[in-house]
């Protein structure tokens, strides 16, 4: 048996609070529902990030037959120093 040595602790980089627009379906696929929701802007604060959430992300999701939605969650942070 081999000894895996202890994971580093996870410390909290940044908390995101983020607006959302409706969901939008693209209706029936294979398997499920293809759907997307815009994302209108937010905040992240935290230790480690400041910034604001730029407007026009989206959060593409496909809502499977098995009832488990899966999100590809698309957005770019602008930093409070003005980084992207």
């Amino acid at each position: 048996m081999t000894d895996f040595p202890a994971p580093p602790a996870l410390v909290p980089m940044a908390r995101i609070e983020c607006q959302v627009g409706a969901i939008e379906s693209l209706g029936a696929a294979p398997g499920g529902e293809r759907r997307y929701v815009p994302l209108a802007g937010g905040r992240v604060a935290g230790p480690e990030l400041n910034g604001r959430i730029v407007e026009g992300g989206v959060d593409w999701q496909w809502l499977r037959a098995d009832g488990v939605i899966e999100i590809a969650a698309h957005y770019a942070i602008r930093t409070d120093d003005g980084g992207l």
